[in-house]
């Protein structure tokens, strides 16, 4: 039980940063895109990472600024969970363009080939 009360203490004293990269070690080692989509799909809608990983920097730092003007609190909440949806955002977006171009790369070799071997038979 104490273990587990100092992974719950050190979750909720993450940077936005730190929160996005724990996200990424634990949600997608070992997985290819296909299985992690699969695996995404049956949970919770509260489970998707831009949710939750918001959520963990928002208790992160209402529990850093506790005694502190709530506006002031609800700023910092604010621009946390921005800076962390971004990266969040940035992360898949270029996991997405990364996989887009492979495909598209090897489209265009097939298409290569198949233009050379008509050639030939010309």
């Amino acid at each position: 039980m104490l273990k587990q009360k100092r992974l719950i203490r050190i979750e909720t004293s993450l940077t936005p940063k730190q929160a996005v990269m724990l996200w990424l070690r634990e949600e997608h080692q070992g997985k290819v895109s296909d299985e992690y989509a699969r695996w995404l799909i049956q949970r919770p809608a509260s489970a998707a990472p831009r949710p939750r990983v918001g959520k963990q920097v928002a208790d992160a730092i209402r529990a850093a600024m506790k005694g502190q003007e709530p506006a002031r609190i609800n700023q910092a909440v604010r621009q946390g969970q921005m800076y962390a949806d971004f990266l969040v955002l940035l992360v898949n977006r270029t996991k997405w363009a990364i996989l887009n171009d492979s495909q598209v790369r090897w489209l265009k070799i097939a298409l290569f080939l198949r233009t050379a071997s008509q050639r030939r038979s010309l």
